[in-house]
């Protein structure tokens, strides 16, 4: 396990007045056009340049730019370490995938890697999942080919139609490309869904509490020395590097760590349970620390930030940095479920609450073709993306160019949810929580 150390050098740099804005914006313009030359240079990800077999047996290069040697030069000397040695963990960790598939290509006499089959579906939870299922035939099958496409490093991929049988030697861990992409990833639910599976068989089978343990320590190794995640472990380079409370990457594994360390895994060993709590507490600071502040108010979270910095960064070209309204929601719900919060902890929560009703759109129904339509009694909604120092509904297209008409949105008005009602039901829990954790005054 690492330290704890405090990790972000700029975190809560206020945005509100000129200078803070002016100051803040150069960061973020900087981040952003450093990850989109890594695109550029790099393809879809940066990730496309590792070596698929690592036939040379050397560490594979990091590729990004978040995590870079120059980033982490002005960084104080433990800091730098604790940066450098998480950085070296990801290649080592690499490179124990990659040395797999190689030595099983070699055993075949293949040239190429084989491609795991594909499903379009997240692999999710499934109300028959008990105990009692995972002791059936049906059960016993799934949870074995699970077992057989974790990685290495402990972590599995996406998106792997699991009903196809286990995986096969000289196969790699991506299932959209042929690219080396989302080998270990927290991205759809993908990990934390594998090992919540696992922890039904694993009281009485050991295979699944080993896996299950391996996979306790990938997530204890992916962890930033800022105490959130990646969504992507070994780190594949571009916003795959950042804070990524997008599609609630990193709620689930707060939830599932939550879980070990309340003892919900009876088979889990105690000193694992105090892991996990630990990384929950760093989890927790890292959120509260990342928090975006404008004009000396905590508002609520972005869907990516800078791993060290804690700025709002760029996601895919067209999630750009701002206030992110359901992304948010969700870290607010995870830090209220928190039994015994700290009261850092319990202000950001209650300053997020304020946001979300400051900012709620009444009246509104949400087309797709259309927008915001007046409908009165819906609602209320709230933007996808919020831009930070106007408040206003921010938009992109894939070309990754501001907008604020939702009108002028092509390519990117249909199959990505711009407008979200789920911090509603955030705000009735918050109701319920904060008669338990009223708000301190000052």
């Amino acid at each position: 396990m690492r330290s704890s150390s405090t990790p972000f050098t700029h975190a809560h740099a206020r945005y509100g007045s000129r200078r803070a804005v002016r100051a803040r914006g150069v960061l973020v313009k900087t981040v952003m056009t450093v990850m989109a030359m890594s695109a550029v240079a790099c393809g879809s990800s940066a990730a496309t340049a590792a070596d698929p077999g690592n036939a040379s047996g050397v560490l594979p290069p990091y590729t990004g730019t978040l995590l870079a040697s120059g980033r982490m030069a002005s960084l104080a000397p433990a800091a730098r370490q604790e940066w450098e040695s998480y950085v070296l963990a990801s290649r080592s960790g690499m490179a124990a995938d990659q040395q797999r598939v190689q030595g099983e290509l070699r055993t075949l006499g293949a040239a190429s890697v084989r491609r795991p089959p594909n499903t379009a579906s997240d692999f999710t939870w499934q109300s028959q999942w008990t105990a009692a299922w995972a002791a059936s035939t049906a059960g016993r099958t799934l949870i074995s080919t699970v077992r057989s496409y974790q990685t290495p490093s402990g972590g599995w991929g996406k998106h792997i139609d699991y009903a196809q049988g286990p995986r096969q030697p000289g196969m790699g861990y991506n299932s959209e490309s042929d690219e080396w992409a989302y080998v270990g990833t927290i991205d759809n639910s993908a990990t934390v869904t594998e090992m919540r599976l696992l922890a039904l068989a694993a009281a009485t089978d050991t295979a699944a509490a080993g896996a299950f343990d391996r996979g306790l320590s990938y997530l204890l190794q992916a962890q930033f020395p800022g105490g959130c995640w990646p969504q992507v472990f070994p780190l594949m380079g571009s916003y795959h590097d950042a804070i990524t409370n997008n599609d609630d990457a990193l709620v689930n594994v707060v939830r599932l760590l939550r879980d070990v360390s309340f003892g919900r895994h009876a088979f889990v060993r105690a000193g694992r349970r105090a892991q996990a709590a630990v990384a929950v507490d760093r989890a927790s600071n890292c959120l509260v620390a990342i928090q975006v502040v404008v004009d000396g108010a905590r508002t609520t979270w972005a869907q990516q930030h800078d791993p060290i910095t804690g700025v709002p960064v760029i996601g895919r070209s067209y999630e750009l940095p701002g206030l992110a309204g359901r992304e948010g929601a969700r870290v607010m719900d995870v830090l209220m479920e928190d039994p015994a919060p700290s009261a850092t902890v319990a202000a950001a929560v209650h300053a997020a609450a304020a946001w979300y009703r400051r900012t709620a759109i009444p009246n509104v129904v949400y087309i797709a073709d259309a927008g915001l339509v007046t409908s009165q009694g819906s609602g209320p909604l709230w933007p996808r993306v919020t831009e930070i120092n106007s408040g206003r509904a921010l938009f992109a297209n894939r070309d990754g160019i501001p907008l604020y008409d939702y009108a002028l949105l092509t390519d990117r008005r249909s199959g990505y949810a711009w407008y979200s009602s789920e911090p509603a039901s955030s705000l009735n829990r918050y109701a319920t929580w904060s008669r338990v954790h009223p708000q301190q005054l000052r």
